[in-house]
Parts: C-alpha cells; structure tokens; sequence
C-alpha cells in the first residue's frame, strides 16, 4: 500500500511538473491581478526553458506517465481544430505508434498463443502499440490471416494509479485556482477509471464486437470475427481487415457516411463504438468503414435518445430559449436565475451557438460558464465524450465543413419530413416530450422503410 501511494504522489508531481513546463502559469496569469499576475509571469518564464521541446516530445511524456494519460492525449490529438494541426500530428502516434512488447514479452506471448485450443502463430512485427495493448499479425494451421490483441502487462494497476493521481491533483488544483471547480471533473474521473476497467478485459471487447455486429447496418460497415476458441481475458484474436486511413482516403462523401453510421447507432440501435479514435478506423476499398477496438461500447435508453435529439436540435436551429430550458430540466441551470441574468445568458447563449467554428463556441461557450459562475455536469459523459472525439475527426476529413452540419443532414435524412418540425416542438413542451418519444422509438421502423 505505501509504494502504491508514493506512485500517486510521484504521478502527480510529474503531470504537475509537464503542466507547468507547458505554460500553464502563464495560461492563468491574465485572468489575475496585482502581485499575483506578476507571480504568475514570473513562474511562468521560470519554467518556460526549452520549452519548445517539451511540446515536441509531449507524446513520450503523455506515455510515460501512463494509460490514462495517453488517454487524454488520444482525445486531444483527434481536435486540430482546437489544438492546432502541428501538435495535433505529433500526438497521433498515441494511437498506435506507441512501442511495443519488448523481446521476452513478446516470446510470453508467442507460448501463450501456441498453447491456445486454436493454435496461433505470431508475426514479430507489430501492426499497432496502443496504450493498453498491442497487435501483431497472425495466423493458424489452416493458413487463415488473423490478428492477435494482447493487453500489456501491469496495464490494470497502471490505470488504476493514474485516475487516483488525477484526483489528487484534481482537488489540490481547485484548492489553488477555484476556477477550475466550475469544470466538476469529479463524475470525468469516475468514467475514466470504469472505462479503463472495461478495456482491461478483452472478453468484454469480444462481447460487445459480436453484440455490435448483430445489431448495426452492414452496409457500409464491416467488423472483424472473433475467433472464439484463441481468445481470452489477456488476448483476442480475429480475422485482419485491412484498409486506408480515414484523412487519405480523398473520399469527399466519408465525413457523411460516418456521420450517419454513429446518428443511426445513438439514436436507432442505442448501442455505439465509444472510443472512434483514427486509430480504431479504416475504410476499405468500397469505401466502407472499418471499425476495430469494441472494448468501449456506450448504450442509450429511449429516454436518454429523445433528450439527446432535443439538445441537438435545439443547438441546430439556434433555440438558446429551448436549449436553457432542457439544461434547466438536467439540474444544469440554477432554478433561482434572475430574469435579468436569464435574459443576458441566452443572448450569450445565441452568439456562441453562431460561431463558425467549432473552437470558437467552444470557447464562447467556457466563457459562458465562468461569467454566469455555472457548472457543467455531463448527463451522458461518454456520450460527450465520443461526439467530441467524433466531431474533432469529421473536422479533420473535410476541415472546410462544419462538422455539425452533417449530423443535421444524418438527422433530416432518418425523421424524413418530421425533422423541420422538430423546433416546433420544442416550443410545445409536454407534448414535444411525447412526441420525440414516439420518434425515437420509432426510428428503426422509418430507417427499414425508406431503405
């Protein structure tokens, strides 16, 4: 127990440590005033040495201090129009250019698959090091081309080490600067470290694969077969898909395709790929999307579909009112809101939702919060999470679009003639509730007719 904690402390020291070598004194400092700014300034160029450096190797560093961390990276480098393209491509490799096993893990491994009921043989060249497993290249006596998934050792306890650091270093960073408390990273934590448990068990992925596979439109869509009898906890192995990366494929028509392919899980089957990362994605030569890596899956009752689809059509048609209104009913907006403060929050509320970009309503959207002194509490975070990841990779396919736009054309296309109705019915409350209910439920019934 005393060595676990010591990790925790020296974890949080060294992300403390990358924060501050990274700017983040100097982030903060114009938002202070007086002795504290100049403080601020100061701290910051005392750590600004080399700086440059830092951000160059920001991928080792990320991987250093663990999964979680990598993680985070991950989330990040699939946002260039948040971050930037430079460093957006200088974090890639944390999906699957990581290194891999080394010799005597990767000789383990080799026994282990030789002794499975399916006997497997290994190729020593990696195809993809991710931050919780790797993948090598295989194939069986009958000659069948596989790939083996195989979870790095110690990756359990390695997550577990890195949420608790994140905690600590959560709660003394609100102690420091209270700004950060409007954030209530708290419930972000706790979806972390349930997601990390979820990926360290490569049963679950198998499960979820075969589920997935049994529910999604086949179309366009094609998913690696489990081979049952060579997988286990620590290894799971299945037929190799290959194909091209989603940014090279020139295909002007895929930003949409893969927009309808994530409309039609959240709001038909209620069953999604929670982790669509480029590195969990290809597209064949037909043009139809790979999907790989099942261990993150999200699901979504019908009621959680209907709040979902009037948050986005509230945000589509620019109905701040509606869109108060729904934060209001999630326990999101303070019940006691002056009339003044409401009527000065939704114009704030309408300019963010004009900004072109999504960076900038992003930020507009930060500033609401910390102007109105309001929490923001996801209601779904994994949801939040993968349309964040989701919408950074549409942005990347095709940079000149707004990523949104192709979620409303997903959404026109599955309501049919009902979709421009649906802010009317935003207006009429009790019986928009209804409304959408019937909808949604009704989705898959609409979909199978019109195809």
């Amino acid at each position: 127990m005393p060595h676990i904690i010591m990790r925790r402390i020296f974890l949080m020291l060294g992300a403390t440590w990358l924060l501050l070598r990274l700017g983040l004194l100097g982030y903060i400092a114009p938002k202070q005033a007086g002795l504290k700014r100049r403080a601020y300034l100061w701290g910051d160029w005392f750590f600004s040495y080399r700086r440059h450096t830092i951000w160059q190797n920001l991928a080792q560093k990320l991987w250093r201090l663990g999964p979680a961390f990598v993680k985070l990276g991950q989330l990040l480098a699939s946002h260039p129009d948040i971050i930037g393209t430079d460093l957006s491509q200088r974090l890639a490799c944390l999906y699957e250019g990581l290194p891999p096993l080394t010799p005597r893990q990767f000789r383990q491994l080799a026994r282990m698959c030789k002794n499975l009921p399916h006997r497997i043989y290994l190729t020593p060249q990696a195809l993809a090091s991710g931050s919780m497993a790797v993948v090598y290249r295989a194939h069986d006596k009958a000659g069948q081309d596989l790939v083996v998934k195989y979870l790095r050792p110690g990756t359990r306890a390695a997550g577990r080490v890195n949420i608790e650091a994140m905690r600590w270093g959560y709660q003394c960073a609100k102690t420091c600067f209270p700004a950060l408390a409007h954030l209530r990273l708290e419930g972000v934590f706790d979806e972390l470290n349930w997601l990390i448990k979820r990926e360290s068990d490569l049963r679950i992925e198998a499960e979820n694969n075969q589920r997935y596979s049994d529910t999604a439109n086949q179309k366009n869509l094609k998913i690696p077969k489990i081979i049952w009898q060579a997988s286990n906890e620590n290894i799971l192995t299945m037929t190799h898909l290959t194909g091209t990366h989603l940014t090279e494929t020139g295909d002007s028509q895929l930003a949409q395709r893969l927009a309808d392919l994530f409309f039609t899980d959240f709001f038909i089957s209620g069953f999604f790929h929670a982790d669509p990362h480029p590195g969990n994605m290809r597209v064949d030569n037909a043009g139809r999307i790979i999907l790989f890596d099942f261990g993150i899956m999200g699901t979504l009752d019908a009621p959680s579909r209907r709040q979902i689809l009037k948050v986005f059509t509230a945000i589509h048609s620019g109905n701040a009112t509606a869109l108060m209104h729904l934060h209001r009913q999630g326990g999101v907006l303070p019940k006691n809101l002056a009339p003044k403060d409401e009527a000065k929050l939704i114009k704030a509320l309408k300019n963010a939702l004009n900004e072109k970009t999504l960076k900038k309503r992003l930020n507009a959207v930060l500033n609401i919060l910390e102007t109105y002194n309001l929490h923001l509490t996801p209601t779904w975070p994994l949801v939040h999470k993968t349309l964040f990841t989701l919408l950074g990779i549409l942005a990347d396919i095709a940079p000149n679009s707004d990523p949104l736009e192709y979620f409303a054309t997903a959404m026109h296309r599955h309501l049919g003639t009902l979709s421009p109705l649906l802010p009317l019915l935003l207006e009429l409350d009790d019986q928009a509730d209804a409304t959408l209910i019937k909808l949604v439920q009704n989705l898959d019934t609409q979909h199978q007719g019109a195809a």
